[in-house]
């Protein structure tokens, strides 16, 4: 007796149109999403690892400041002005 595998079809709608349905094997989708993924986080991060470096060299050189809290700027101001 032989086991045939039976290959599970998934109907993917395309830009939520549901009358636009392409069937795909499960299998295809799954390996799409982890290729997709594994690009996606090299590119990112390309990306924001040299930015992150560029902000920190640019806090040290004094180009991005850091704010210094003063206790009388804490009080707020008032956001309108009464007129009697």
């Amino acid at each position: 007796m032989t086991h045939q595998i039976s290959k599970k079809i998934v109907k993917l709608s395309i830009l939520e149109y549901d009358d636009v349905l392409v069937p795909l094997p499960l299998l295809v989708i799954s390996l799409g999403l982890m290729t997709s993924f594994t690009y996606l986080f090299q590119i990112l991060a390309i990306v924001s690892l040299p930015l992150s470096l560029l902000f920190v060299y640019s806090i040290f050189t004094g180009d991005v400041t850091m704010i210094e809290s003063n206790p009388s700027s804490r009080k707020n101001p008032p956001l309108f002005d009464e007129e009697e």
